[in-house]
């Protein structure tokens, strides 16, 4: 897949991580996440303003926690080594909590949470991001959109994944919006007067709405705390655009934890819990114009397993994006969609 005709510099290993996050973000239906963001992390790494081969440096560390340096790596590369850290930890003190800085953009949050979750972990990943967002009863951005993804183990293969943005919707989908000619809906952004807007163009000069009012404002404002006064990133004002900026590095901060289940209960034990609660909630009556009641995270779960059956569907715009940033980088990447 294309971040390995992106990468220059990029090992094998960190560039089959960078595609794994760009695919499984388009296979869950997470298509704001997928490949269509794939020319702009090709610029990034070509500019350096992605360091495409460094490591991570743990920099303090006790029994169950670690404070590392991403050295303004690949945001896949770095939360993937930094979770693996934590587990490792986890294994012997039943839980770990990492802060990271000198991150970048590391795409949907249950790409790391989710494979801690199959391992037997309660898992959670956040970050900060450049401000796009107002706080409640304000007229100008303070906070980013400023994901958090958490996910438990459940007994059926299905785990519980929260994947969201700290705003109405993230950023992303109304940049694709943009991209594919498509107007938002009411109530995701308000153009630069503060007024309600569904054109993408004035939204993205204008400003996004945090979700669910005064609580989606804290729980936003909670991730930049940890991003940011714990973990050292940069306030999300600070942080240079993921889009248009290639000079700057980000410098954005992270947060990861886990778990460890049988450190608190028997895994079986939980697991049966997990089905109780599950079938509490699947068997709730549907309200009416829908045809069931999904758990978090089933929607993508089911959306992955026709991606795996079917393929992933991209649309023109986004393919052609694609085999124009493989010419750039010397490759004739027509060859993905022949056939």
């Amino acid at each position: 897949m294309c971040p390995r005709i992106s990468a220059p510099g990029m090992n094998n290993k960190d560039a089959g991580i960078a595609d794994r996050s760009l695919v499984e973000a388009d296979m869950r239906g997470i298509s704001s996440h997928g490949v269509t963001r794939l020319p702009t992390y090709s610029k990034r790494l070509s500019t350096k303003v992605i360091d495409p081969q460094s490591s991570i440096q743990i920099q303090t560390e006790t029994s169950s926690t670690l404070h590392v340096n991403g050295r303004n790596g690949m945001g896949s590369v770095v939360g993937t080594e930094v979770m693996n850290l934590c587990m490792k930890k986890a294994d012997d003190a039943g839980s770990c909590f990492a802060a990271v800085n000198n991150g970048n953009h590391f795409g949907i949050g249950s790409f790391f949470a989710l494979p801690a979750a199959k391992k037997g972990y309660i898992a959670l990943a956040m970050s900060n991001a450049p401000a796009s967002v107002v706080p409640f009863g304000g007229a100008e951005k303070k906070i980013g959109t400023d994901p958090l993804s958490i996910a438990v183990p459940a007994g059926d293969g299905m785990p519980f994944v929260v994947d969201m943005a700290t705003s109405v919707v993230a950023q992303g989908k109304i940049i694709q919006a943009g991209k594919e000619g498509e107007a938002v809906p009411s109530g995701w952004e308000v153009d630069k007067d503060g007024n309600d807007t569904t054109d993408p163009e004035a939204a993205l000069s204008g400003a996004m709405l945090p979700f669910g009012g005064p609580k989606g404002y804290a729980i936003g404002l909670l991730v930049q705390i940890l991003c940011s006064a714990v973990a050292g990133g940069n306030l999300d004002n600070a942080i240079p655009s993921f889009w248009n900026n290639f000079d700057d590095p980000q410098n954005l901060g992270h947060f990861f934890g886990v778990i460890k289940i049988d450190s608190l209960v028997a895994f079986d034990t939980f697991n049966g819990r997990m089905d109780v609660v599950k079938q509490h909630i699947k068997s709730t009556k549907p309200a009416k114009g829908y045809s069931e009641v999904f758990l978090p995270g089933e929607i993508e779960y089911n959306r992955e397993n026709k991606s795996l059956a079917d393929g992933v569907e991209l649309s023109e715009t986004i393919m052609n994006d694609i085999v124009l940033c493989g010419k750039e980088n010397g490759v004739d990447s027509s060859i993905l969609f022949s056939g």
